[in-house]
């Protein structure tokens, strides 16, 4: 498993459940148009997030080098994707929204948390043999 393919699994995992909680979480006011809410937000966090993509690169790489248990590595790296998320969506609301209008985030923030929690521990897998590829390597 190399790198580029976990970083490639983590992000297109985190912005398809990032999609469904939005689906979700709109279906109170929109109904069936919640569906219509799901692609918006599926083809708007793929092309938005592809910035994150060199960031997740970094974080893994550095996770493949400390040098603590892998759970401990796992819980590292999903507190510095939670904080990149939350950092880029705050950047780039403060662009493009004035401050009084920024308080609408905060459920953006913490369903794009969710679903970036759920997406590592669906690609668990992929990161352990990351790092225990990484691991070996340094071995001989």
């Amino acid at each position: 498993m190399t790198a580029v393919a976990v970083v490639v699994r983590l992000w297109v995992r985190a912005v398809f459940l990032n999609a469904v909680v939005m689906c979700i979480a709109s279906i109170p006011e929109q109904n069936v148009f919640a569906i219509a809410v799901l692609f918006t937000v599926l083809v708007g966090g793929f092309i938005l997030t592809c910035p994150l993509i060199p960031a997740i690169w970094g974080l893994l790489a550095v996770f493949a080098k400390l040098p603590y248990h892998t759970t401990d590595k796992l819980i590292w790296l999903l507190c510095m994707l939670i904080a990149i998320t939350a950092a880029y969506y705050m950047v780039f609301a403060l662009v493009f929204l004035p401050l009084k209008e920024l308080a609408p985030l905060v459920p953006l923030i913490c369903g794009t948390s969710i679903a970036v929690v759920a997406a590592a521990f669906w690609t668990k897998s992929s990161i352990i043999q990351l790092n225990n590829y990484h691991y070996e390597q340094h071995l001989v």
